[in-house]
């Protein structure tokens, strides 16, 4: 993610959760806990919508 951030001179936008997303990408990967197990948690959001 980093890298694509520096390569096309983005920032990161943070959702309340504290999941960082690069700015344009609208997706944001994290992770969650379902039970004793950690699971990849995707959030996709709207163009124009403000983390």
């Amino acid at each position: 993610m980093n890298e694509h951030v520096e390569r096309y001179n983005l920032s990161l936008r943070f959702s309340p959760s504290g999941m960082a997303a690069p700015e344009g990408l609208n997706l944001s990967v994290g992770t969650t806990r379902v039970g004793d197990t950690s699971v990849s948690e995707l959030t996709l959001y709207a163009e124009d919508w403000v983390m």
